[in-house]
């Protein structure tokens, strides 16, 4: 429904008279001018554009992807598995591992890294991020292993 239309709907309804607006009166200074359309951007230019608009979570994904692409290649399985909801001993390992990176390495809160780890809940990331912190303290090699995997992640 216009404005009109609604104006004119709520002036029925109340027993005024509808006051229609009233066009803009022509300018004598202005004069139409012919615009050629501008070209269209290429798809490159569309996704720039995209990309450059884009909110901080896209960002935020970028840097789980370095995450989840650092611990997997450094544990041996595939990006997809440390999202996966399978359970083996040394995947969980990898996955908690990558939560608890992704807790030190960045803002996010619980909920928010669950949801970029396969949609598991605040707890079980929780769970992961204390474990890993409690081994970390306790087994020196885990403690380097950590500082290692968080130097691959700012190289690049």
């Amino acid at each position: 429904m216009s404005r009109l239309q609604a104006a004119i709907v709520r002036a029925r309804a109340s027993r005024f008279p509808v006051r229609l607006p009233t066009p803009p009166s022509p300018s004598p200074l202005l004069v139409p001018v012919a615009i050629a359309p501008a070209p269209a951007p290429t798809p490159s230019e569309q996704l720039v554009a995209i990309l450059q608009a884009a909110p901080q979570p896209f960002l935020a994904s970028q840097q789980f992807r370095r995450i989840h692409d650092v611990v997997a290649a450094h544990y041996g399985f595939a990006r997809n598995d440390i999202i996966s909801i399978r359970r083996t001993g040394g995947l969980i390992r990898a996955r908690h591992t990558a939560m608890y990176l992704a807790r030190l390495e960045t803002s996010k809160s619980l909920p928010e890294i669950g949801r970029l780890f396969g949609g598991r809940d605040h707890t079980t990331v929780l769970h992961a991020v204390n474990k890993m912190a409690k081994r970390a303290a306790d087994d020196p090699e885990y403690a380097a292993e950590i500082e290692t995997l968080r130097g691959m992640l700012h190289d690049r």
